[in-house]
């Protein structure tokens, strides 16, 4: 899931193209049969000027852990 200000949204119309980068690593590990931690670490990074100025924080940084269960 994604949310943009309408400052955003606009930098976007006006730049369009290829203006983000990210990458997420994830791991998961197994509580047991169908029990289970998903560690996962994310990075993301604005290539655009227009949208660099558009948000507080043009570079984030964002983790989790997520119980998993599988049938």
């Amino acid at each position: 899931m994604a949310v943009a200000s309408d400052k955003f949204a606009m930098a976007y119309a006006v730049a369009g193209g290829l203006y983000s980068c990210g990458l997420e690593m994830a791991l998961t590990c197994r509580l047991g049969k169908h029990l289970g931690l998903h560690p996962h670490l994310g990075v993301s990074q604005l290539f655009s000027e227009a949208m660099r100025q558009s948000v507080t924080d043009p570079n984030l940084v964002w983790g989790g852990l997520a119980p998993t269960l599988e049938f």
